[in-house]
C-alpha cells in the first residue's frame, strides 16, 4: 500500500476517535503499523506515518487511562457499599441468633448486591470471603439447632403419634360431628407444635385417613337419609294429594281440619330434605289456606243467616212475651208459645242471640204457666166454694 492511503486512513482514525472507540481504533491502528512496516516507502514518508501513529496511540492511552480510573473509583464505591452491607449482615445475624432462616435470607440479600457490581479483584476476593465465612458460620449453627429440633421433635411425635392413633380409630365408629371435632382438634395441635416438617408431615398424612374415614360415613349417612327422604316425601305427597280430594268431597270443617293437621304432624316425624320439606309442606299450606278459605266463606254465610233469622225470631219472642204477660187465653197463647219454641230448631244463630231470645221465651213459658197455675188455683177454690153452699 502507498503512503497516501495509509496517511489518509490516519486522518480518518484521528477525526473519528472518542472515549467509546479507543479500543477498536486501538487494533486498526495496529494493523495500519503492519502495513507501514510491509510497505514499499521512502524513509521521510515512513518517518512521518510512523509520527501520526504515535500520536494516534498516545490519544488512545490517555481514554484507556480515564476509562481504568473510573474504573477504579466506582469499585471502591462499590467496595464501600459491599462493605457496608456485610457489616449490616452481622450486625443482624449477632441480633437474630436463633432466627436461622432470616440471618440466611439476609446473607443471601448480601450477595445478590455483588451480581454485576464493578470490583478489582482483590476487592472482591476479600469482600467474598468474608460473606462465604458468614454463610459457613450460619450453616453451622442451623444445622446444629436443626439436629437439635430434630431430636425435640422426634420426643413430641411419638407423644402425638398416639394421641392421632386413637383419634383416627375413634372416626370410624364415634358419633361423626364428635370424630371431626376431635380430629380438627389435633389437627390444630400438630399444625402448632415444635416439629420438623417430616415428623408434622406423617401425622398429618395420619389425620387424613381419619378425616376421609368420617367423610364416608358422612356420605353413607346421606345417601341413607337421601333414600328415607325420597320414601318419605313419595308418602307424604300420596297424603296431600288424598287430603285434595278430602276437601272437595268432605263437607265437615272439623274433618277435614284434623285430617290436614295429622298430615302436618308427619313432617314433624319424617325425615326429608330440605328442599323437598319445603317444598311438601308449602303444598299443606295451600291446602290450609284452601280450607280457611272456605271456612271464611261458610262463616260469612252463616252471618249473614244468623243475622237474618235473628231478625225473623226476635219479633216473635217478643211478641210471644207480651201474649203470656197480658192474654187470659191460655191455651192459645201456650200454642203460640209452643210454636215460637218450634221455629228455633234447625236455625243458625249466633249462641249468644240464640240463649237471649231463647231465655226471653222461656220468660215468657214462666210468666203464662204462673198465670195457668194460679187460674187452675183459683178455679178450684171456685168449686169448693160452691159446693159448700
Amino acid at each position: 500500500m502507498s503512503y497516501e492511503p495509509i496517511k489518509n486512513r490516519l486522518k480518518q482514525l484521528t477525526s473519528k476517535l472518542n472515549k467509546t472507540n479507543h479500543k477498536e481504533v486501538k487494533k486498526e491502528l495496529i494493523e495500519i503499523q503492519k502495513q507501514i512496516s510491509s510497505a514499499e516507502l521512502v524513509s521521510m514518508h515512513r518517518a512521518n506515518l510512523r509520527d501520526a501513529v504515535g500520536a494516534i496511540f498516545e490519544k488512545v492511552n490517555a481514554f484507556q487511562q480515564q476509562e481504568q480510573e473510573a474504573f477504579e473509583n466506582e469499585a471502591l464505591r462499590n467496595f464501600s457499599f459491599l462493605r457496608e452491607k456485610i457489616v449490616e449482615a452481622i450486625d443482624f445475624t449477632q441480633q437474630n441468633l436463633t432466627d436461622h432462616d432470616a440471618i440466611w435470607h439476609k446473607l443471601l440479600e448480601v450477595q445478590q448486591h455483588f451480581r454485576g457490581t464493578k470490583l478489582l479483584s482483590e476487592q472482591r476476593e476479600q469482600l467474598y470471603d468474608t460473606l462465604q465465612k458468614l454463610f459457613d458460620l450460619a450453616k453451622k449453627r442451623r444445622d446444629a439447632a436443626l439436629k437439635e429440633q430434630e431430636k425435640s421433635s422426634s420426643q413430641h411425635f411419638d407423644k402425638f403419634d398416639d394421641e392421632v392413633a386413637i383419634v383416627v380409630s375413634q372416626s370410624e365408629t364415634a358419633d361423626m360431628d364428635k370424630a371431626w371435632s376431635m380430629l380438627l382438634e389435633t389437627k390444630d395441635k400438630v399444625l402448632n407444635s415444635h416439629l420438623i416438617h417430616t415428623h408434622r408431615k406423617r401425622l398429618l398424612d395420619k389425620l387424613q385417613e381419619g378425616f376421609e374415614m368420617v367423610k364416608i360415613r358422612k356420605e353413607e349417612r346421606w345417601e341413607n337419609f337421601a333414600k328415607a327422604s325420597r320414601e318419605n316425601a313419595d308418602a307424604i305427597r300420596e297424603k296431600l294429594k288424598l287430603a285434595a280430594l278430602e276437601l272437595d268431597n268432605n263437607d265437615v270443617f272439623s274433618e277435614k281440619w284434623e285430617l290436614l293437621l295429622a298430615i302436618q304432624q308427619e313432617f314433624r316425624n319424617r325425615k326429608l330434605e330440605k328442599e323437598v320439606r319445603q317444598s311438601l309442606y308449602g303444598q299443606l299450606q295451600e291446602l290450609f289456606q284452601r280450607l280457611k278459605k272456605e271456612q271464611n266463606v261458610d262463616q260469612a254465610q252463616f252471618e249473614e243467616k244468623a243475622d237474618e233469622n235473628y231478625r225473623y225470631l226476635k219479633p216473635m219472642v217478643e211478641e210471644a212475651f207480651l201474649l203470656a204477660r197480658s192474654t187470659m187465653e191460655y191455651r192459645k197463647a201456650k200454642a203460640f208459645l209452643i210454636k215460637v219454641q218450634g221455629e228455633f230448631k234447625g236455625r243458625k244463630m249466633r249462641s249468644t242471640e240464640r240463649e237471649k231470645l231463647y231465655a226471653k221465651l222461656q220468660q215468657a213459658f214462666d210468666i203464662l204457666n204462673s198465670k195457668i197455675d194460679e187460674h187452675i188455683a183459683s178455679q178450684n177454690n171456685k168449686d169448693k166454694f160452691d159446693e159448700l153452699e
